[in-house]
């Protein structure tokens, strides 16, 4: 049984051409579905063979058959979301946002426990969380038929995500390459509630 992740990333359309999609062109024209993605294109650009490589053979985990989402706001920035399978794309988001320091990469695991928002700040990769187990569980009650009509590649998250005003805190006490890389999606919360539960604030808001 796969676990799964949801990705939504606010990028420069460039990341999308240049990193992720298998078919530039749909991007490019924006108006007809992609055929599929990967992160192949990361892999040959760092000489990274995921087939060897521990941590991108991981990342290479990509449900296609939850559909891919590409969405224009602007005429330079897009939306991008996708969803992995099993594990977290540590390699990939680092590399991502090494490349294109103004990308914003938000991940949930399907359990819903708490969002990740990935960013470029002082030259290396860092992640903020916030706690939405307790919030999206009564938003889901109160919401449930308009969640349900939400589909892949798309998460109901995002919608409950607008509704709330988010307290993301940073995640600095460990290295999130070492902690995506060697535990499956599901098997993080536990760092998350070790790290994050034990703060009555935090709890509180």
């Amino acid at each position: 049984m796969s676990n799964f992740v949801w990705h939504r990333l606010i990028c420069h359309r460039n990341v999308t051409e240049e990193l992720f999609s298998d078919s530039a062109f749909c991007i490019r024209c924006g108006s007809c579905e992609l055929p599929g993605i990967s992160f192949r294109r990361v892999y040959d650009l760092f000489h990274v063979d995921p087939e060897t490589d521990l941590i991108s053979g991981r990342d290479s985990y990509i449900a296609n058959d939850q559909g891919i989402s590409v969405h224009f706001v602007s005429e330079e920035l897009c939306e991008l979301m996708f969803i992995t399978r099993n594990f977290y794309p540590v390699f990939v988001i680092f590399k991502t946002m090494e490349m294109f320091h103004d990308t914003i990469w938000y991940a949930v695991e399907e359990n819903c426990v708490y969002v990740s928002k990935f960013i470029w700040e002082t030259d290396q990769l860092v992640e903020y969380a916030v706690y939405i187990e307790k919030e999206y569980g009564k938003w889901l009650e109160s919401n449930f038929d308009y969640a349900l009509s939400v589909q892949n590649p798309d998460s109901d998250v995002w919608h409950f995500m607008e509704n709330g005003r988010m307290k993301w805190k940073p995640w600095d006490n460990r290295d999130p390459v070492e902690t995506y890389s060697n535990f499956m999606a599901d098997d993080v919360c536990r760092f998350f509630r070790r790290d994050f539960m034990v703060d009555e604030q935090f709890r509180k808001k």
